[in-house]
């Protein structure tokens, strides 16, 4: 009987992705966990301010401020719950962040399945989307967003996808 090759080590953790996984999540946070995983992961979780939003059995919750490196934050970063699992990840940075923010996305989920340049607005301004995808989940960055000061991650769980885009 011939050997087995070797495990494949883990993935580095990051700040994007503290534990090595093939779950997409984002400080500590795991798309599919629970409202009580979700809030044990972190202290400062514990009294995070949450109401309900988008429809029945959604709770939305708001994370203070996380570091990207370079000096950049995640900003309004929201985790939206659908039946209690943890279904939608979101934040927005300063559009001057965007290379720090792909830099840590390329190293903790590796490339993007897919990349878009078009142009938006009256203006056509340049845009960029950036996708991922691991059958399960996906993660879309979107550089810039309406207000073109800043780009946007939202970091999805698939089976959700459609109730939790009811809240934003």
């Amino acid at each position: 009987m011939p050997a087995l090759p070797p495990p494949t080590p883990p993935a580095a953790a990051s700040a994007l992705n503290p534990a090595p996984a093939l779950r997409y999540g984002f400080a500590d946070a795991w798309l599919g966990e629970t409202l009580a995983e979700w809030r044990a992961s972190r202290p400062a979780r514990a009294n995070a301010a949450c109401g309900t939003g988008g429809g029945p059995a959604v709770l939305v919750c708001r994370g203070a401020e996380a570091d990207l490196g370079g000096g950049y934050a995640a900003r309004e970063l929201s985790y939206v719950f659908v039946d209690g699992r943890l279904a939608r990840i979101s934040f927005r940075t300063s559009i001057d962040g965007f290379a720090y923010v792909t830099a840590a996305l390329k190293k903790d989920f590796s490339a993007p399945s897919q990349v878009v340049r078009d142009s938006q607005g009256p203006a056509g301004r340049p845009h960029v989307s950036m996708t991922w995808r691991n059958g399960r989940s996906t993660i879309v960055l979107s550089d810039p967003v309406a207000d073109a000061v800043h780009l946007s991650v939202r970091f999805t769980l698939d089976a959700l996808a459609d109730r939790v885009s009811k809240a934003g």
